[in-house]
């Protein structure tokens, strides 16, 4: 009976301090993964490279587009008579509002 006892309690004693043990684990924010080789840090790196690019051109097309709009609005406005009832860049179609 002695030894079933101590059994128990050694049983109790390493369910606990593994119970504590996880609950710690949880408790902490999980810490950065770790990059092990070069040749992962060259792929996050090749892709972080073509992130910004891809950021990059996007922002240029979307200036050049800008620009397009503009010179269009500027071309269309000096081809209008000065007497348009309908200036530029107003909607008279009353079913796309």
């Amino acid at each position: 009976m002695s030894a079933l006892s101590s059994l128990d309690a050694e049983s109790r004693a390493a369910c606990e301090a593994r119970r504590l043990a996880l609950e710690s684990e949880w408790r902490e924010p999980p810490s950065a993964p770790r990059i092990s080789s070069a040749k992962e840090k060259a792929f996050l790196y090749s892709c972080l490279v073509a992130a910004v690019s891809a950021v990059d051109d996007t922002r240029i097309h979307a200036r050049r587009t800008r620009q397009r709009q503009r010179k269009t609005l500027l071309t269309r406005q000096r081809s209008r008579p000065k007497d348009d009832p309908n200036p530029p860049g107003t909607d008279i179609d009353p079913l796309t509002h």
